[in-house]
């Protein structure tokens, strides 16, 4: 084994400069080993052979190349807008002809009673009676009237809401379970989707169901668009694997979903598989009717914080079935009984039942007038 060792000179003094080629030296050493009787592992007696090479030392850092960060230039575009139109100057009195005339004032038309117009309530946002909590009471007393928020820049409105649909939307918008009854034509999914538009603006939910039959998908969605535009919806539709897709995918905010997909594809789920919603809203709630019938069971399985129930017949035949949509909207326990009395006492809190006699006051009245048809030789057999 051979050792290297620099060598100055006589004197060692610093900054003295390095020779080219180090000294070597021979050091022999001396490594005991024994073989056995049969003779292996005779290699480890013989003599080990080293060979050296003269390395010669760097005096001089090697070229390193200097890194400097580029950026990119932006891509811009110019636009020329056309000049503006020129007006003509107005003509003076004496390039007229004649004298100016003085504009006068028109005074505004008073109504038929002689009586100042009386300004509108503002429609308040009433705290619900359960929400104990100060804070919860405070979210609700603290917003602005619903005819402020909804005039802001960002929530542009295509048109005017009657004042029976801003007490509507406030209703709904308070409520974690109701029953919104208006007659047909009153604007019920106007002012749902308004309400929805509130709630996730506030942040009070934020993954949404709208279960309602497969023909009304198509009105839903048009009226999405009008009323609620910057909303993005998702419609269950496809094969088996896409709707399942759709149905546990994050970052769909609303799904829209007829009754027999909803039942057909959570029969199929597990229930760890089974996605959870902030709100569930059923158009045509009728359908669940029948506390024992398979869409009624698998609406009220759903997992969810809000329960909203649009229909414009709440009872049909018999007070069951409104038994069987207050149980949807989570205010009787499941297979309840309670009496008419009990009924009407809930209905005031959670029902809000409207007709066209009483809120569109400026419509002309409704004329019924029977009609009497003869039937055609099939209908008669």
């Amino acid at each position: 084994m051979t050792e290297l060792s620099d060598r100055t000179g006589d004197s060692e003094q610093p900054g003295a400069p390095l020779l080219r080629d180090p000294n070597c030296e021979s050091i022999p050493i001396n490594i005991p080993s024994g073989t056995h009787a049969t003779g292996m592992n005779a290699a480890l007696g013989r003599w080990i052979s080293v060979s050296t090479e003269p390395v010669s030392l760097l005096s001089k850092v090697p070229f390193v190349p200097s890194w400097k960060p580029h950026w990119s230039k932006l891509k811009v575009f110019r636009l020329t807008f056309p000049d503006g139109m020129e007006f003509l100057p107005p003509r003076s009195d004496a390039e007229a002809g004649d004298k100016p005339q003085k504009l006068r004032s028109l005074k505004p038309p008073e109504e038929e009673t002689g009586g100042t117009p009386k300004p509108k309530k503002p429609t308040r946002i009433k705290p619900p009676a359960d929400a104990l909590s100060l804070e919860d009471r405070l979210f609700y007393v603290l917003q602005p009237p619903l005819e402020t928020w909804l005039a802001g820049q960002e929530l542009i409105m295509p048109f005017e809401p009657f004042p029976y649909q801003y007490q509507g939307i406030a209703w709904l918008f308070s409520k974690k379970g109701a029953l919104l009854a208006d007659e047909m034509g009153l604007g019920k999914t106007m002012q749902t989707i308004t309400a929805v538009r509130l709630l996730l603006r506030s942040g009070r939910v934020r993954r949404i169901l709208l279960v309602c039959p497969k023909p009304l998908i198509p009105n839903w969605q048009r009226e999405f668009k009008l009323w609620a535009e910057e909303l993005p919806i998702t419609t269950i539709e496809g094969d088996t694997a896409r709707r399942k897709m759709i149905w546990t995918m994050p970052g769909n905010p609303i799904l829209i979903a007829n009754y027999e997909l909803l039942v057909r594809d959570f029969e199929a789920m597990e229930e760890d598989e089974r996605p959870s919603f902030d709100l569930v809203v059923l158009d045509e709630a009728q359908r669940i009717k029948n506390n024992n019938s398979r869409t009624s069971e698998v609406a009220k399985s759903l997992t969810r914080k809000r329960s909203w129930a649009l229909t414009g017949t709440p009872i049909e035949n018999r007070p069951e079935e409104m038994v069987s949509l207050f149980e949807f909207i989570e205010i009787v326990p499941p297979r309840a009984t309670p009496d008419l009395r009990q009924l009407q006492k809930l209905s005031k809190d959670f029902v809000l039942r409207r007709t066209k006699d009483l809120v569109m006051t400026d419509l002309p009245p409704r004329l019924d007038r029977d009609e009497y048809l003869e039937l055609n030789p099939a209908q008669q057999y």
